[in-house]
Formats: structure tokens, sequence, C-alpha cells
């Protein structure tokens, strides 16, 4: 756990809650429980995608499963009930079989929620970058508007 994300994310949500994209993405490369941790502390919504996403999509025939991500995404986040949601373990969105752009549907997801995305992947500037160039992961996204903490 790492308290000066923890810091910065309180920081920075006054800035945050007044874009348009409410959106920022906590780098948790090295330490890795600092959302589930600001979640628990500051009483905000908690969804560990990998998990709840996971089991929802068990049921859907793999022919159809890219067409129900966003959705099933999108439930569990209304889901919280919260303004505020924490969102981790979000590797399973980047499944070469959904066909996912995680980066495109949380930055519209954020719309109406401010979403911290726990990013365990590498960052490099304002790049997010997932997986090594090799790997069928491997995907690479230049922020714009998100916040990188």
């Amino acid at each position: 756990m790492n308290l000066s994300t923890v810091e910065k994310i309180q920081s920075s949500l006054p800035q945050v809650t007044n874009q348009y994209y409410k959106l920022m993405y906590a780098n948790e490369y090295l330490h890795g429980n600092t959302i589930s941790y600001y979640a628990k502390n500051f009483e905000t919504g908690y969804l560990n995608l990998g998990i709840e996403l996971s089991l929802a999509l068990l049921d859907i025939p793999l022919q159809r499963r890219p067409f129900k991500v966003i959705e099933i995404v999108e439930n569990l986040i209304n889901k919280q009930h919260n303004k505020i949601i924490c969102i981790d373990r979000i590797e399973v969105l980047f499944e070469p079989s959904l066909k996912t752009n995680p980066f495109q549907m949380f930055k519209q997801l954020s719309k109406n929620h401010i979403l911290i995305i726990a990013w365990r992947g590498t960052v490099s500037d304002q790049t997010l970058i997932y997986a090594k160039p090799s790997h069928p992961e491997y995907s690479k996204y230049t922020t714009a508007e998100e916040w990188i903490l």
C-alpha cells in the first residue's frame, strides 16, 4: 500500500470532480492494495472487476461475450450506489477474445461516476502500457484528460 498515492487521490478529487471525464489511474505496479485501502478508509465503492466480470461472463457463450462486456461493467458500476468507485483487477479486460478497449470504456463510464482505476501495468510519461509488445494482451494508451497518479 502506498500512502503517497492515497494522498494524491484525495488531493486530486476536487479537480477531477469538475471534469467531463472523471477518471484517475492509480499506478499499482509496485504497491498492490492502495485502491482497496482507499475504498475501505474513505467509504467509496469498490469493484474487483476480475472476479465480478468473470462470474458474469460464465453463462454467456464465447461469441456473445464481446457484445456484453460494456453492459456488464456498467451494471457492476451502477450497483455500487456510490459517486466514487475504485476499480481493481481490470486485467481480464485485456483478454483478446473480449475485443474490448478498456481505456475507452472507462473514459465513457467516467462521465457519470468518478472512477479510480488500479493500474497494474507500467507507466511511461502519460502512456499506460499493459504487457510486452509480443504478448497477445499488449495494449498501450496515451492519456489526454485522464489523471495518472
